[in-house]
């Protein structure tokens, strides 16, 4: 039988590792945007993708327990 926490774990922690990767990438586009009025789009987005990260996180803790 499939243990369903191992399998939520799981799922969080490859969504997890997606959530860091766009990250990654819109820190790359913002910096290469500087002052560029677009910027803010890609800002706004960034803070969505941390405030995504940190419920995954907190949402793998919690099946940890």
């Amino acid at each position: 039988m499939i243990d369903m926490d191992t399998t939520d774990i799981e799922n969080i922690e490859k969504r997890l590792s997606e959530a860091q990767n766009l990250k990654t990438n819109l820190e790359s586009k913002l910096e290469k945007l500087g002052d560029n009025p677009r910027a803010e789009t890609f800002q706004i987005q960034l803070d969505k993708v941390n405030d995504l990260i940190i419920h995954l996180q907190n949402e793998k803790e919690e099946l940890g327990k």
